[in-house]
Formats: C-alpha cells, sequence, structure tokens
C-alpha cells in the first residue's frame, strides 16, 4: 500500500512539472510573438512618419495628367497599388489601374535612377487618368501605407 502512494505521488510530480513546462513554453512563445508585433508595428510607424507626397500638377481633360513627387525621405514602392480617387461632376470616383474608363497609369517616373520603378525621394511621377471628357474637379493620390495628397484639378 506505501508502494502505491509513492508512485501515485511520483506521478502526480511529474504532470505538475509538465503542466509547468507547458505554461511557461506557451508563455514564452506568446511574448516573443508579441514582441515582433511589436517592433514590426513600429517599423511601419516610421516609413509612414517619413513618408510624404504632394500633387505638384493636375490638369487636362482626357487624360487628366497627374503629377506627383516624393517629398519625404522613405521610398513609394508599390505603385502598382496606388489609389487614386477623383471627384466626377460632383461625385467621387475610385480609378482603376489598366485600361478603360477611369483607368490610370505611370507614364514616367523622373529621373528614377536609383530603384527603377519605384518613387524615390525627390522624384517625380507622372500619372494620367482616362476621363472621358467628364469634368474633374479634384484629386487624390494615397500610397499603401495610407499617406495621401489632394489638389483641385485646374
Amino acid at each position: 500500500m506505501g508502494t502505491a502512494a509513492l508512485v501515485a505521488t511520483a506521478i502526480g510530480l511529474a504532470l505538475l512539472v509538465l503542466t509547468a513546462y507547458v505554461l511557461i513554453e506557451g508563455s514564452v512563445v506568446t511574448a516573443t510573438t508579441l514582441a515582433t508585433a511589436q517592433s514590426e508595428l513600429s517599423d511601419v510607424q516610421e516609413a509612414r512618419l517619413r513618408t510624404a507626397i504632394s500633387i505638384r500638377a493636375a490638369d487636362g481633360v482626357d487624360p487628366l495628367v497627374i503629377e506627383v513627387e516624393n517629398t519625404g525621405s522613405e521610398v513609394v514602392p508599390d505603385l502598382a497599388h496606388l489609389d487614386i480617387f477623383i471627384i466626377v461632376d460632383g461625385a467621387p470616383v475610385r480609378c482603376t489601374k489598366g485600361a478603360g474608363p477611369f483607368a490610370w497609369q505611370i507614364n514616367s517616373i523622373s529621373p528614377d535612377l536609383v530603384h527603377p520603378n519605384q518613387l524615390d525621394p525627390g522624384e517625380r511621377m507622372q500619372i494620367s487618368v482616362q476621363t472621358g471628357g467628364a469634368t474633374i474637379s479634384w484629386v487624390q493620390v494615397t500610397t499603401t501605407n495610407g499617406i495621401s495628397a489632394s489638389r483641385y484639378v485646374v
């Protein structure tokens, strides 16, 4: 009878140690994941703070020509996913990349020497938007990290 109590105590202690190990390991993994996520969020916020664009010109009828300059210190890398919004006859329209009505495309990036097809600080990009002759009164360009610039169309 004394041996059964000793074996039960040993099994209980082993289960207690195993449970403590699982809980501690789970806590360590959770803390590591949280620290990594916080670090990545901080990096994204820093990049947003360093990103700035301005619309230097927006004129024309069809196509509407927009000149965007990177006035910040961060490269704008993903130009294919820019969001372009315009006001057409008083109603907002989101433009799409490609072909068709209210489609936009990049005409040029100047000087585009350091990172080809990305908007580096100090570079200017010319975008054209097919308007079908509609009256455009306002334009907004938004980067993939949420930084935007807007301007009335002359």
